[in-house]
């Protein structure tokens, strides 16, 4: 076992259980290169990395991620669990469910389609890109130091084109069957907890939302709804004596665009906006049931929004919510957290490399950017959890930042890493303590910002 700080030391023997003795040693090796990496994620920089930690052949290292034995979804357990022990027991857990685009090259690598680029694609403009789309099932947790909700990967999915699993005689899973997969899983592995999930426009399926309602004493799903959809009242009473199948549905309503032109009064509120800011938006909202031929109607409550921008233009948005008691002020505020897992994804490109990757192999590519994710929700938890103790953050005289973001916590593990890892060995700690301590703090500093 490495020579790691206590806080540390809990939260990764917590994934022990995942691995066998000899791949968990290899596996925190890797780890600590991943942390120290200054840029790449691939297997030679974490090597790189950890530096003189690594005591056997690199071959041993490359093979963790392509050929040794993990237990994905028990680690996905126990990160979630880590995750959800910091929203309190009495409170639902509000998750976030979307995916993202990881772009990859070369032609042996495996489950590699061409998909729409999120970061360069516009309302007007679509730019399609090759590589790997993986929906991301993430938990928001409130940090004591930022009023910002942190989004926490906790569960990664990978999505394959649908000739490519025709090809080996698998049924295609869409991004909705693995959100909902997803979603399943985690309301089968704790039972005790009640969810609220958030979804963008992709996955306002009637399908989804028809199977998320019939979970709705412990889920509940909020996103975004499309202005005419086919809105209906509940059925009449059945009448005695009356034959024929029961009716699923009553008169057709109006859809949420024609109840917008056609109202007079709306309700003018100050919610939670973008950018941790307060806006007033107007809405209306009712219940209804929403029905498509084929399948079965379920009640709804929409809410559609009007609102000015920063350049005074107006705009109109319409959501909903499977629990057609939740008050429409929530609907909303609850929708705009969902930005909070796009900034976790920048951020994990930044500051984890998650694009740098250059696997290939199926388990490691099935591996490696859950591996990476996992790794941003542990550094956050373990940050969450030093800060209780020491409620600092380094800032420059020039640059102050109000709150720490996500490279402060990554320079506070490095620092942590140095002090209880590097320079843990005897040699190295009479060495460095010869050093003026002033002189040798700025040369620590230095290191873990520059890693």
């Amino acid at each position: 076992m490495l020579s790691l700080s206590g806080t540390l030391r809990e939260l990764l023997w917590s994934f022990a259980p995942a691995f066998t003795t000899p791949t968990f040693q290899n596996v925190l090796v890797l780890l600590v290169g991943a942390v120290m990496s200054p840029k790449d994620r691939t297997v030679s920089a974490m090597l790189r990395g950890a530096g003189f930690l690594v005591k056997k052949q690199y071959t041993t290292y490359h093979r963790v991620l392509s050929h040794r034995k993990w237990d994905m979804l028990l680690l996905a357990f126990v990160l979630a669990s880590l995750a959800f022990a910091l929203v309190p027991s009495d409170q639902p857990v509000v998750c976030v469910v979307d995916d993202t685009t990881v772009r990859r090259w070369g032609k042996k690598v495996y489950g590699k389609g061409c998909h729409r680029d999120p970061v360069r694609s516009t309302h007007k403009k679509l730019v399609h890109c090759f590589g790997h789309k993986w929906v991301v099932i993430a938990v928001l947790v409130s940090m004591p130091f930022t009023k910002r909700l942190w989004a926490l990967p906790i569960l990664e999915l990978l999505y394959r084109p649908e000739d490519q699993e025709k090809a080996e005689g698998k049924r295609h899973c869409t991004c909705i069957d693995w959100a909902r997969k997803g979603s399943a899983w985690l309301l089968r592995k704790f039972p005790s907890r009640r969810f609220i999930l958030i979804g963008d426009g992709g996955y306002n399926s009637l399908v989804f939302v028809l199977w998320c309602s019939r979970h709705q004493d412990r889920l509940t799903l909020v996103g975004r709804f499309h202005k005419n959809a086919a809105l209906y009242a509940p059925p009449a009473p059945r009448k005695k004596g009356e034959r024929g199948r029961p009716r699923k549905k009553g008169k057709r309503l109006l859809s949420p665009q024609q109840e917008a032109d056609q109202a007079r009064k709306w309700t003018e509120v100050t919610v939670a906006w973008y950018g941790q800011t307060v806006k007033k938006v107007h809405y209306i909202s009712k219940t209804a049931l929403w029905y498509q031929v084929g399948h079965d109607p379920v009640p709804i409550r929409w809410v559609f929004v009007r609102y000015t921008d920063e350049k005074n233009r107006l705009k109109e948005e319409c959501f909903f919510s499977t629990d057609v008691k939740m008050n429409p002020k929530q609907i909303i505020e609850h929708y705009v957290t969902r930005w909070n897992i796009e900034t976790t994804f920048e951020e994990a490109r930044a500051h984890l490399g998650l694009e740098t990757l250059e696997n290939y192999s199926e388990n490691a590519v099935k591996r490696t950017v859950p591996a990476l994710l996992g790794l941003f929700s542990l550094i956050a938890i373990w940050f969450h959890q030093e800060w209780h103790v020491n409620p600092n953050f380094q800032t420059t005289p020039w640059y102050r930042k109000k709150e720490p973001t996500f490279s402060d916590a990554l320079v506070a593990i490095r620092l942590d890493l140095l002090h209880h890892t590097f320079f843990a060995p005897p040699e190295w700690k009479e060495g460095i303590h010869l050093i003026p301590p002033l002189l040798r703090n700025f040369l620590i500093q230095r290191l873990a910002q520059a890693a």
